[in-house]
């Protein structure tokens, strides 16, 4: 009887977690759809160079704003006890503010210097529109942890949603009104950041009711209890969202705003489906072989192969139809004046196809790897474009013929690390239980 009543229990704890599990997952595909719907009408109201100072805005902010908090806001779910969650989350408000005014005072005298040394001029004149996205992302990451802690899953997904049609409407309003690039800027700092407000009502009460309880004793045992993300998790992070936008800092160096601008569409358009099916199927794939563990390598291994023949198997006729038609789709969809990002994208389809059905395989990682295996796969990815970039910079080839380098290179990434991860799952397999 006992028995039955624990295996009810455990249920209905699975049941929880997977509704709070599909409500986020909802949000997030409701404001992906969203965005991906208003890009027809954006790209007639926005040319290619706007989108390209777009696409370094993001791209600056992506990489920028989770050092801020140096990654301790990743471990406020954690703690058993709020006294000490409350703690981590002063502990990053704390890194944010002091981060923020480095960060400002860095732009404010060498802002000039900074965005010519990356090949980022158009950028310069809206270094305070930069600051303050990458302020707001931040904060809003610490106060998503916190509600993700309480669990507050329908006013999370409620938030995406209400964050990506606030700015939509915003870049559609403002582009009307002819104001490119700001339209395209704003907006985006809207989505990205904008509900950090709201977020902060709901909360407000319990953290002010906290803070009274937290001295600095406690905030520096969570910081050295959790010492780890600093050490490990930052620099992890830091490489996987570097290799990520990689190619977008590198053709704004190289080829300019326009350039950039057709890479970004194309990225986004082919993003689509990993963003829609295979973050779902990467979490799927996640809980079986955590539920597995290390011990049942060979389980793991089975369904590893059938989880690789599946997406490969979804996603070869999408790459086949990029490869063929993309030009015309995108000539179509979002403009005649944007036929070259389809030729970006039908250059970029073999790369995404591998991209999609490898990297769920990073997951598996946690189960029959360490943590030093992930960051040497980014740190290889990372270091392999940066010879990407010096190889285009040297011999000056247009850019064409750099996409096809990064969707070669890219490709034969996502390849060896499929064979390498398999491989570890095999010899881990192979080990008596």
């Amino acid at each position: 009887m006992k028995r039955n009543n624990k295996q009810e229990s455990h249920n209905d704890l699975s049941s929880k977690v997977f509704k709070g599990m599909l409500t986020l997952a909802q949000g997030a595909i409701v404001a992906r759809i969203i965005g991906v719907i208003s890009i027809p009408v954006l790209t007639r109201l926005y040319a290619p160079e706007d989108y390209g100072v777009l696409a370094m805005y993001t791209a600056l902010i992506a990489m920028v704003a989770p050092i801020l908090t140096a990654r301790y806001v990743q471990a406020i779910p954690l703690p058993k006890s709020e006294i000490i969650a409350a703690a981590l989350f002063y502990l990053c408000l704390k890194y944010i503010v002091i981060n923020a005014a480095i960060i400002f005072i860095i732009f404010y005298f060498f802002g000039d210097d900074f965005f010519k040394l990356i090949g980022m001029q158009s950028l310069a004149k809206w270094w305070v529109l930069l600051v303050l996205g990458i302020v707001s992302t931040a904060f809003y990451e610490l106060l998503t942890l916190w509600a993700t802690r309480a669990k507050r899953y329908r006013e999370l997904s409620s938030s995406q949603v209400s964050l990506s049609i606030q700015g939509v409407l915003l870049k559609i309003v403002l582009g009307v009104f002819s104001m490119q690039p700001a339209g395209l800027l704003v907006g985006q700092f809207v989505s990205q950041g904008g509900g950090a407000g709201g977020l902060l009502r709901n909360s407000y009460k319990s953290l002010i009711s906290l803070r009274d309880k937290i001295d600095k004793s406690k905030i520096r045992f969570a910081r050295r209890y959790y010492w780890q993300f600093p050490v490990y998790r930052l620099p992890s992070e830091f490489l996987a969202i570097l290799s990520v936008q990689a190619p977008i800092l590198m053709m704004a160096l190289l080829y300019g705003d326009a350039n950039t601008g057709m890479l970004s569409l194309a990225l986004s358009a082919l993003s689509l489906p990993s963003s829609l099916i295979g973050v779902s199927i990467s979490r799927a794939y996640y809980a079986e072989v955590a539920s597995l563990g290390r011990k049942k390598a060979k389980e793991i291994k089975k369904l590893t192969f059938d989880v690789q023949k599946k997406l490969f198997m979804i996603s070869l006729p999408i790459m086949v139809v990029l490869v063929m038609f993309s030009q015309q789709l995108f000539s179509f969809a979002f403009g005649k004046e944007w036929e070259d990002a389809g030729t970006y994208a039908a250059i970029l389809a073999p790369y995404v196809l591998f991209q999609f059905t490898s990297s769920p395989l990073m997951k598996v990682i946690n189960v029959v790897g360490s943590q030093l295996h992930i960051l040497l796969l980014y740190s290889a990815r990372v270091a392999g474009l940066i010879i990407v970039f010096l190889f285009a910079r040297c011999l000056e080839i247009n850019s064409k013929e750099f996409v096809v380098f990064i969707s070669f290179y890219l490709s034969a990434f996502y390849i060896l690390m499929t064979v390498f991860i398999i491989l570890m799952v095999a010899r881990v397999a192979k080990k008596p239980a």
